[in-house]
């Protein structure tokens, strides 16, 4: 539910944005202060819910520490327990790799769709949106399959990993036999988004359930903090390797290979 509802979220300040780019006719002003409206929104929204969290729950902390301290420490004890938890350390290492696999395959596509395909502003401002709508509708699609054939957490994870794979393999195989498929058009850029979306929700509430599943029962802040850190810790390889791919092959399309590795 809450990817559900943080794609809602999602469409409705892509609307905006689309609203800003339409008014001021596609001009790079325009994509700078829908940047700058995208941060306005989010540090409003964070006032308004802020007065409604709750205070720390536990107990307080202990004298002679500070939230920074005591951060890191538990930080550091987390990170010990690995030791006795393998099953949970093999899936944090497996999150590390296909988490940036995973995000690096809408930014591929973005790029080619903007500087080869000719999509403008609001082009691709809507392509975020109809990737946030079919994000919203595959995940309610999933569980429905999920809950009519018993399926596991696990098993999710394998099938959209697998549905992952199977565009991968188009988009970097099909290229090298022809020059009209393998992303070539612009009809296959719209259809590669509603694909991904269909399953990205999936995939990334699988392996929250798939954490919350594994890690012991009333450490689940530390261990969903150690995951969203090594979400973001992967995040500089995907551009850093496409970057690379980019310069030495001068085609994008040969980039699809490293999240294609990484899945595999």
């Amino acid at each position: 539910m809450s990817v559900v509802i943080a794609n809602i979220g999602s469409v409705l300040i892509h609307g905006f944005c689309i609203g800003i780019s339409w008014s001021m006719k596609e001009s790079s002003l325009s994509l700078e202060i829908a940047i700058a409206f995208s941060g306005v929104w989010w540090l409003l929204w964070m006032l308004i819910i802020a007065p409604w969290l709750d205070a720390r729950p536990n107990a307080p902390l202990p004298k002679g520490t500070n939230w920074v301290v005591h951060s890191w420490s538990k930080t550091y004890s987390t990170l010990r327990s690995f030791r006795k938890l393998p099953e949970i350390f093999k899936f944090m290492i497996a999150w590390f790799i296909l988490s940036d696999g995973i995000n690096t395959i809408p930014a591929i596509l973005f790029i080619i769709l903007y500087r080869e395909l000719a999509f403008t502003h609001t082009h691709s401002i809507i392509i975020s949106v109809l990737l946030a709508l079919m994000a919203s509708i595959g995940a309610y699609l999933f569980m429905i399959i999920r809950k009519f054939w018993s399926l596991t957490t696990k098993f999710m994870i394998l099938l959209t990993l697998g549905f992952y794979t199977l565009l991968m393999a188009y988009l970097v195989i099909v290229p090298y036999f022809t020059e009209k498929a393998g992303l070539r058009t612009v009809g296959e850029g719209w259809a590669c988004t509603v694909y991904i979306g269909l399953i990205i929700s999936t995939f990334y509430s699988s392996m929250r359930v798939m954490l919350s599943e594994l890690c012991p029962v009333g450490d689940e802040n530390e261990w969903f903090s150690l995951y969203l850190l090594a979400d973001k810790g992967s995040s500089w390889l995907g551009p850093f390797v496409t970057g690379a791919i980019y310069t030495y092959a001068h085609d994008y399309r040969k980039a699809f290979w490293f999240p294609l590795g990484l899945i595999v």
